[in-house]
């Protein structure tokens, strides 16, 4: 695999577990459906973090800086501004993807 491509899909790695943790974070602070529903997308996001460690062979850590910016922006400005906005960085991440493939 070429650097480049590895580092692009490490970057995406970090994302995906970064965004593991903090869904399970706003999880702790849901309502009870909200909770099953945080901790649904936690879930698939570990998921898609493994699938990307078993291509790059390479464990990468979390970013705590993202995850306390989106966790306090939650509880400032309430959860449906801060997952709409961490859904457009997602979006970006997708475009990524598909440069990748080409």
């Amino acid at each position: 695999m070429k650097e480049s491509v590895k580092k692009e899909l490490m970057i995406a790695q970090k994302n995906e577990i970064t965004e593991h943790y903090l869904y399970l974070k706003l999880a702790e602070r849901s309502n009870a459906k909200n909770k099953r529903v945080f901790k649904r997308i936690a879930k698939e996001e570990l998921e898609h973090y493994h699938f990307l460690k078993n291509l790059t062979n390479t464990h990468v850590e979390p970013s705590p800086l993202k995850i306390s910016f989106f966790y306090l922006l939650a509880r400032l400005v309430g959860m449906n501004f801060s997952v709409h906005l961490m859904e457009l960085g997602e979006e970006h991440g997708l475009s990524r993807y598909a440069q990748l493939l080409k």
